[in-house]
């Protein structure tokens, strides 16, 4: 069992979510409640957009992550049109061919960026990650090259003694006094008997939720995660609400 998360399941999930009703949610007097509510709600939601469904084997020849079942379907349409066309010479199914072969490419060329801009949206903020799905996308494999020689001044220096100055190096850093007298004039006395939870926001969520890793498996409880990062405008009231409870009452669900 599958669920399909696509550009399409995804803006069905954010039109749920949207017009969901979470008065009880913020409503609830204890974040028990709060929290059951929200669960429940988000799950009905998550199960309507996202269901599960029979897992088809795909093609082998088909390693393509844009090419959704459905285009995969028409693909096998164009295949058997063209197959005809070879059979019975006849010029009008050659007509639907080039019709059907045509539609496809488009749709699967708007499919491919889709994908991909996606992809770089998600990681916009990593370079090497960013690099790593330019080279897929050029077809180049990244190539691993190890140093062999290190030369300073046109003296060969050997791999242990560039070790051994690297690690004096950071040694000597981590050690220094001053910046350590530094360091701890910034720090305030320390307060033993006291403590203090400062509220969260809707920013301080939105800004976590969007860090998480956009991991193709699914969690314990089997939410994935970009459906979430989909709707992280909305949850991120929802949730910041849900904290506070938590913290003003010390009850954690």
């Amino acid at each position: 069992m599958s669920r399909v998360i696509n550009q399409e399941s995804l803006q069905r999930f954010r039109a749920l979510i949207d017009l969901e009703s979470w008065e009880d949610v913020y409503e609830a007097t204890n974040a028990n409640l709060a929290y059951n509510a929200f669960l429940k709600k988000f799950s009905r939601c998550y199960n309507a957009a996202f269901p599960l469904q029979e897992y088809e084997a795909r093609s082998k020849k088909i390693k393509k992550p844009w090419i959704t079942r459905e285009l995969y379907k028409r693909i096998t349409q164009k295949n058997k049109k063209y197959h005809e066309f070879i059979r019975c010479k006849d010029t009008s199914v050659l007509v639907e061919f080039k019709k059907l072969r045509n539609q496809l490419n488009s749709d699967l060329r708007k499919a491919k960026n889709t994908y991909f801009e996606n992809r770089f949206m998600n990681v916009q903020n990593d370079s090497r990650k960013v690099w790593d799905i330019v080279n897929e996308v050029m077809g180049r494999k990244r190539h691993k090259q190890d140093i062999i020689d290190i030369y300073k001044d046109g003296v060969r220096v050997p791999v242990t003694e560039v070790a051994e100055e690297m690690n004096r190096h950071f040694i000597t850093i981590g050690s220094c006094e001053e910046a350590r007298d530094e360091i701890c004039s910034l720090v305030s006395e320390q307060q033993l008997e006291s403590i203090m939870l400062v509220p969260t926001t809707p920013t301080e969520i939105y800004n976590i939720i969007q860090s998480l890793s956009n991991s193709v498996a699914a969690g314990v409880d089997g939410i994935k995660v970009p459906p979430i990062k989909y709707v992280a405008n909305t949850l991120s009231l929802i949730l910041s609400d849900i904290i506070n409870k938590m913290l003003q009452s010390g009850e954690f669900p």
